[in-house]
């Protein structure tokens, strides 16, 4: 049994999201205007301020990021691109939900002007 759900949102300003959620895995991509890069990763920092000792601040990452609570996901955050994907067998049902909220939150900051 495979489940799967696709959405894609492309809103002015060259934002573009897409979010691909299957029994196995969440994913989120999206680009974005390098200018609101900053409050992308200020955000993230906020997120794991308690669960990490990792900023994402003025960095480039692209690679797997493990948290105090052992969430485990990857993370792909460049200015402009944005890819956080998370193996739901690999991680409790409480750090993939964690994940969802915090793509569904990044979606409304780059929705912003």
């Amino acid at each position: 049994f495979f489940l799967a759900t696709f959405s894609s949102c492309r809103w002015g300003h060259n934002t573009s999201i897409s979010i691909s959620d299957s029994n196995d895995e969440y994913e989120m991509t999206a680009s974005y205007q390098k200018r609101k890069t900053s409050k992308v990763q200020r955000f993230l920092d906020e997120c794991w301020e308690d669960n990490s000792n990792i900023s994402f601040r003025k960095k480039r990452v692209d690679g797997m990021v493990i948290l105090s609570d052992r969430t485990k996901f990857y993370l792909h955050s460049y200015p402009g691109e944005l890819e956080i994907r998370i193996d739901k067998n690999e991680n409790s049902p409480e750090s993939c939900a964690m994940i969802k909220e915090i793509c569904e939150d990044i979606k409304e900051i780059l929705s912003e002007n």
